[in-house]
């Protein structure tokens, strides 16, 4: 009985915490909690917690209208990560929705989109669709083709990769 009470409770204390959703995103600041404090709080309930967050991650970037506020999305799918470092497809998800050209013809939000992948790469060394994705970044959006193709040589060395990485 006394879990499920200290689950209520975290949640309750959580949801009367939350904001509201009618705030523009660009008046909000981002304060988020870290991590070893919702892993004390919630030792037990690390998924679900994480899955809040995930949620939450989610939400922000379909809130997103500029650059900045898809900033904003990095130190969520920071905070998800961390919580729950096996969570492959939030580094994926995260770095892909990220770069976003300016109005200046600029693309913003690179390093935090390289942070996530090579944050990923440490959790899944050798992940084909990350070291993917950072080739692709390197590519498309930065011009450092040899550092891309060499990636791309890398991946393309893997007997099951597909025929086009080559």
């Amino acid at each position: 009985m006394r879990p499920v009470f200290v689950l209520a409770s975290a949640l309750l204390l959580l949801g009367l915490s939350a904001r509201s959703p009618s705030r523009s995103i660009q008046q909000e600041t981002l304060a988020l909690p870290r991590p070893a404090v919702l892993r004390g709080i919630f030792a037990g309930q690390q998924h679900l917690i994480a899955d809040y967050y995930w949620l939450l991650t989610i939400n922000r970037v379909g809130a997103a209208t500029t650059a900045e506020e898809l900033r904003k999305v990095y130190p969520y799918a920071d905070l998800v990560t961390d919580l729950d470092p096996d969570f492959e497809y939030a580094y994926r998800f995260a770095a892909l929705t990220l770069p976003v050209q300016t109005a200046d013809g600029q693309i913003a939000n690179l390093p935090e989109a390289e942070k996530l992948l090579r944050k990923g790469l440490q959790r899944f060394p050798g992940n084909r669709k990350l070291l993917f994705q950072i080739a692709f970044n390197y590519m498309y959006y930065e011009g450092r083709y040899e550092e891309a193709a060499d990636i791309f040589q890398q991946l393309a060395q893997d007997p099951t990769a597909p025929k086009w990485y080559g």
